[in-house]
């Protein structure tokens, strides 16, 4: 009995005793009793760093209640950092802007609507991001696809951009009319496929048989060359970081510049977004994408019909325009020489293919037949292609949608100064 007493006396002394350690141990091992800021909420202490060192209303107001708890902690490294700001972008106050969201681009296929800047203040748009890490671009592939299909509109209109479309346009057109002069491509093929050792003269056959064959592959192989060059992807990181097309009836939220800082209180380093080809291009550095299309796609509303008599009344809406499987079928449903089932089974490619064959052994009226298609998706062709470059800023797109051409996936390899 004597003992459970003294048990129970000393068990109040242990237990303050452990609290008291906890206590000790809390003072010297623990951040904060709130935890280390976000990078939302060092947006708001370099904020309030600004706005108390040019002598601005500071302590009080949204940004106040939302990281005041962290103040006392955090002021000496969020001065030096407001101080930096101050020095770098002549900066007279700072307010916080990311944690709203903003009206995006109709267009826009992603759904997130945070705006890249995340703090305004004396014309500077700053989107801010950790030096320990942190993205230009939301994570998702609507996301990625919709600043893909911004740098195609961007990359439209630039001189060198429109000049290296129209350079693919002409090559696939030139690639669509070619028909062989040296043989059917069926008995090419059969020399190919045969086992035999080839001269010279059978191997150019070949090669040229092969480069005649239009097909989804190499629609897809020169649509990839447009896009790998370093114009084209300083375009895409332009969007990436500023956000110009996704926000365009946002402005307050497309962001001018980029800073990443260190949470000990400096700037580590920053970038003037000026334009695609200056800023842009430094994005483009260390980064890169890489897309996969599908083809095949078919849009469900009619398409006109795209003949002279009424190219200049047609608008200029790649959703009204022909595509080339439609051609096709139309100049072959015209000479009644193919079937709804033989149309579902082979591609526009593979129909078109079989016309430039020049197959051998066919009557002269099917042969006429063929020639009267030939010339007519030629010229349909040609009009097609020449509306296309109208389209100014969807010329890409226009070409896209002619091929029966979509985007399927978009990688993004992150890396250098500012990674996607």
């Amino acid at each position: 009995m004597a003992l459970q007493k003294y048990i129970r006396q000393l068990r109040p002394i242990q237990e303050n005793y452990v609290d008291h350690v906890e206590q000790v141990q809390d003072l010297f091992e623990a951040p904060s009793k709130s935890g280390k800021p976000s990078g939302a909420q060092w947006e708001g202490l370099i904020s309030i760093a600004v706005n108390k060192i040019n002598n601005k209303e500071w302590n009080t107001g949204d940004e106040w209640d939302a990281v005041g708890k962290f103040w006392d902690e955090y002021e000496n490294p969020s001065m030096k950092l407001g101080q930096d700001f101050i020095d770098k972008f002549k900066l007279k106050e700072l307010t916080q802007l990311g944690s709203s969201t903003a009206g995006t681009n109709p267009e826009w296929k992603g759904s997130n609507k945070t705006p890249k800047t995340d703090m305004i203040g004396s014309g500077k748009k700053i989107s801010l991001k950790k030096a320990s890490g942190g993205q230009l671009m939301s994570a998702g592939q609507e996301e990625a696809i919709s600043t893909f299909e911004a740098a195609m509109s961007m990359y439209s209109i630039d001189k060198q951009g429109k000049k290296q479309v129209e350079s693919v346009i002409a090559a696939i057109q030139e690639d669509m009319g070619k028909m062989s002069t040296k043989g059917t491509i069926t008995s090419i093929q059969a020399l190919r496929d045969s086992g035999k050792t080839l001269s010279q003269e059978d191997k150019a056959r070949i090669q040229e048989m092969e480069g005649l064959q239009l097909n989804a592959k190499t629609i897809t192989s020169k649509m990839d060359n447009l896009f790998s060059n370093e114009v084209f992807k300083s375009y895409f990181c332009w969007e990436s970081a500023t956000g110009s097309v996704k926000f365009k009836p946002s402005p307050d939220a497309i962001a001018n510049v980029i800073v990443k800082f260190e949470e000990t209180g400096s700037i580590k380093d920053f970038l003037i977004l000026d334009s695609p080809k200056v800023a842009g291009k430094t994005l483009a550095n260390g980064n890169d994408f890489f897309v996969s299309f599908k083809t095949g796609a078919s849009n469900s509303k009619p398409y006109l019909s795209l003949r002279s008599k009424n190219l200049k009344s047609i608008k200029k809406d790649i959703n009204e325009q022909v595509t080339f499987r439609q051609i096709i079928r139309e100049e072959f449903e015209k000479e009644g020489i193919i079937s709804e089932s033989v149309f579902q089974q082979l591609d526009e490619f593979a129909m078109w293919n079989k016309i430039k064959s020049k197959v051998k052994g066919i009557s002269s009226n099917i042969l006429n037949a063929v020639k009267r298609i030939y010339d007519g998706v030629m010229k349909r062709i040609s009009e097609a292609f020449n509306y296309i470059k109208t389209l100014g800023e969807k010329i890409i797109s226009g070409l896209m949608n002619f091929l029966g051409i979509t985007i399927s996936k978009i990688k993004i390899s992150g890396g250098g100064r500012f990674p996607l």
